[in-house]
């Protein structure tokens, strides 16, 4: 991202569609800014100057957590301010109409990411098949893409498989439950997200590094 050649194109973004991107990379938000909205994102949030790891998750977790019912650029001002305190550092700069807010809709996500990948990775077979030649650095990339995907869709359809299902609903409850997911039928349904493979990792080693469903 440093050279300048990260380009984004609208139809890609997040599935088409127009997400809210925030961006902790180091100086993110001078040409990003420009580049994403531009590429169908209804805000973007990236910052003025370099920032450590620690004070990016600070900020972070004050945003989603605290300040979640706010207009973004509002909850952006009250975490920044919370970990800054009255020192003048303000690395986050917001771009977006100022009305927009974070949403959690309840869906199975482990689903929805399955029927994307799914999806994406018969495009790219499609495109594999129609390759004559296989010796070419197209076909090379391509056969990249397709292992790539091979690899995301096994683990999520492992994941899909492992969650529990509505008779283990009052074994799971405790565990679960305080994860931020929701029982409804035989599925977990996750408010805002899904907790990544990191994300037991990073709590054991910090409990700040928590971000609430």
């Amino acid at each position: 991202m440093h050279d300048g050649n990260l380009i984004l194109l609208p139809k890609p973004l997040a599935d088409e569609g127009t997400p809210i991107v925030i961006n902790n990379a180091c100086v993110s938000w001078r040409r990003l800014a420009n580049s994403f909205t531009f590429s169908n994102a209804r805000a973007y949030i990236g910052t003025l100057f370099p920032i450590s790891a620690l004070e990016a998750q600070e900020v972070v977790i004050r945003f989603v957590e605290k300040h979640f019912a706010k207009p973004l650029p509002a909850a952006l001002w009250s975490a920044q301010r919370d970990v800054y305190g009255t020192n003048h550092r303000r690395p986050y700069v917001a771009t977006g109409v100022y009305t927009q807010w974070l949403r959690a809709r309840r869906q199975d996500v482990v689903a929805h990411l399955v029927s994307r990948l799914s999806r994406t990775l018969a495009s790219w077979q499609q495109l594999l098949a129609a390759e004559t030649q296989k010796d070419t650095p197209r076909y090379k990339v391509i056969e990249e893409a397709v292992a790539y995907y091979k690899q995301e869709l096994a683990h999520f359809r492992d994941l899909n498989a492992r969650h529990p299902t509505r008779h283990d609903e009052s074994r799971a409850r405790s565990g679960s439950a305080a994860r931020g997911a929701e029982p409804e039928g035989d599925r977990w349904f996750f408010p805002a997200r899904l907790r990544t493979r990191g994300d037991a990792l990073a709590e054991k080693a910090n409990p700040l590094a928590r971000i609430s469903s």
